[in-house]
């Protein structure tokens, strides 16, 4: 029996391959189901091609080598595969899928942040619109009014400078004559800070055609829903007149002045327990903007000398930026200041003495603004 030629049949009735001697249909059993492997309406078994006998399974039965176990095996690896590959491809659509939609969500989170910009851009430049004309309008209402009560009507906390604008326009050096003039707007811009009034600083020109055109800064200050003109940066007045202030050293007590500071180059040679800076008078005018410069000392070694010369020298280094306006007409290494000072004897020598650095700017005093 064992040199029996065998071959391989598929049972139609459950699937399985088998290996059978060859036999007569009537004999052949499947080893599987124990069934004649040829279902009724299928091709007969003597219909069915006989397999070379090289091909006959010499190994039937022994796990591994059984032809019918390599089919199985083979079926199963297919499967496998199939599943692999539609795992990857599965994880390959759910990757892509989610990278579009963090692309989708990064670019739209740039466009929400892009569209408030811009829109907060627009927002500032109608208001930066808005200022600029109401201040435009204060500064000729302001030009055009006669008499102190008249123009503090126009000026921020005009009632403060009552006294100080009738005497500075008695001045016949101090006819400031802006009616009928054509002033252009040369910059503008709008400040807006915290526990501040909203401040419009304007640069500001008048062509003449008999002499050189002015330029001019204005500053201006919001108060509810109209804008006022800063008088006292506007005309860099302090509470005596500078040019007589230093004339005369027999004026005593201290005294409030909106002025240029610098540092002098070359100081006194001997140890007098002072640091010299040079002060002057400050104009409201491009390329005519200090006067009257003099010597003044400020206690060595002093918070307030300390405070001074950190001030100047940050001025000095300060790049300002295409916005600002303010500084624009300033000589460079001159630094605002808004000052207190006097006269006193040093090594005999009546001399100007810094006793106070009361703002780095020419502002008026301003109202508190609650958040």
């Amino acid at each position: 029996m064992s040199g029996q030629l065998k071959q391989l049949y598929h049972c139609d009735r459950c699937g399985q391959v088998f290996r059978s001697s060859i036999k007569d249909i009537s004999e052949l059993k499947c080893t599987e189901c124990g069934i004649s492997p040829v279902r009724d309406g299928f091709a007969q078994l003597a219909q069915m091609p006989v397999l070379d006998h090289s091909l006959l399974d010499q190994n039937h039965g022994i796990a591994g080598k059984d032809e019918a176990d390599f089919f199985s095996m083979e079926r199963k690896k297919k499967q496998k595969r199939a599943i692999n590959m539609y795992i990857s491809w599965f994880a390959l659509l759910l990757t892509v899928m989610l990278i579009g939609y963090f692309v989708k969500k990064s670019h739209d989170g740039r466009e929400t942040e892009r569209d408030a910009i811009n829109k907060e851009s627009i927002e500032y430049e109608r208001r930066s619109a808005k200022a600029l004309i109401a201040s435009l309008r204060a500064f000729q209402d302001f030009s055009t009014s006669n008499g102190e009560n008249e123009k503090a009507q126009y000026i921020y906390n005009g009632t403060d400078y009552l006294v100080q604008i009738r005497n500075y326009y008695d001045d016949p050096l101090n006819k400031e004559d802006y009616k009928n003039k054509r002033i252009k707007v040369l910059q503008a811009n709008l400040v807006e800070e915290q526990n501040q009034p909203n401040r419009m600083d304007v640069l500001l020109k008048i062509d003449y055609e008999d002499r050189y055109d002015e330029v001019f800064e204005a500053v201006f200050w919001q108060r509810d829903s109209k804008w006022y003109l800063d008088w006292p940066q506007f005309t860099r007045i302090g509470e005596l007149n500078w040019a007589n202030f230093v004339k005369n050293p027999q004026i005593t007590g201290e005294y409030q002045f909106r002025l240029y500071a610098r540092k002098r180059r070359n100081e006194f040679a001997d140890d007098n327990g002072y640091t010299e800076l040079v002060l002057s008078k400050a104009i409201n005018l491009k390329d005519k903007s200090s006067e009257d410069s003099t010597s003044s000392l400020v206690k060595r070694g002093a918070e307030l000398e300390a405070e001074v010369l950190e001030y100047i020298e940050q001025v000095y280094k300060t790049q300002r930026s295409k916005e600002e306006v303010l500084g624009i007409i300033d000589t460079v290494g001159q630094a605002r200041v808004n000052v207190r000072v006097a006269h006193e004897e040093v090594d005999g020598v009546k001399v100007i003495v810094l006793k106070e650095l009361i703002s780095k700017n020419w502002f008026s005093e301003l109202d508190e603004v609650e958040e």
